[in-house]
């Protein structure tokens, strides 16, 4: 059977199985093995996480036997959107709600970075930047709530598709500050937008990696002034 979705691609659709068995795998590329990370039948979805997001499959949907999948294209459910907004949450806590377990601890491995993430609390700006580093367009507040030697994740608000869809893949200047009183400090990263997540209300994580890895002593400096909760 061929794969409905595989590892790696790229596609804005929502998958309802209707019947059947679906297997859903994920390759280590560590390991050099596939391992089994669902079993999806009647009543399952596919695809969240990449129909609600800016990012590429982590995983492949492979039938098992003859099944019958429904799907429903972004493009579509964005002109849904501009009758009814509210459908954008239900749709979202419907698939929450419905998101079946995984077979495997691991599927997270699949996203973790290279260095360890480490939790923080920043408020900060972004823009949108060409490769010169010539600024595109306005600048926007965000928080960044994880950081990391390669990379950082940081929240936007009022993100709306269209807006998630130029920023995927661009590359962006961050500006944020840690510290406080007469010790705040700043600090700017050039990175580029690998994977936009979309939440309800138009909110939305976005994982950046850095044009340049953070030097580990400032890594250390930033996540001393700026754990989250403080």
């Amino acid at each position: 059977e061929h794969p409905l979705f595989e590892q790696g691609q790229y596609d804005n659709r929502l998958y309802f199985i209707q019947s059947g068995r679906l297997e859903l795998t994920y390759f280590d590329n560590e390991k050099k093995e596939s391992k089994e990370v669902a079993i999806l039948e009647k009543g399952d979805i596919a695809g969240n996480d990449t129909f609600f997001s800016f990012t590429n499959h982590t995983t492949t949907l492979t039938p098992l036997e003859d099944s019958e999948v429904c799907y429903l294209e972004r493009h579509v459910f964005e002109k849904m959107l501009n009758d009814n907004p509210a459908i954008k949450s239900k749709l979202f806590d419907y698939c929450q709600k419905q998101k079946k377990s995984f077979l495997i601890d691991d599927k997270k491995g699949h996203v973790r970075r290279t260095h360890e993430r480490q939790k923080v609390y920043l408020k900060g700006g972004v823009q949108r930047i060409d490769r010169e580093g010539k600024p595109v367009g306005d600048s926007s507040g965000t928080t960044i709530v994880d950081i990391a030697v390669g990379g950082l994740c940081l929240m936007l608000r009022n993100l709306k598709f269209e807006e998630a869809a130029n920023i995927h893949k661009s590359w962006i200047k961050i500006t944020a500050s840690y510290g406080e009183g007469t010790g705040e400090k700043n600090f700017t990263k050039i990175a580029k937008v690998v994977a936009v997540h979309l939440l309800p209300f138009e909110e939305c994580t976005i994982h950046v990696e850095f044009r340049k890895p953070i030097d580990e002593e400032l890594l250390k400096e930033i996540t001393k002034h700026a754990a989250e909760g403080d």
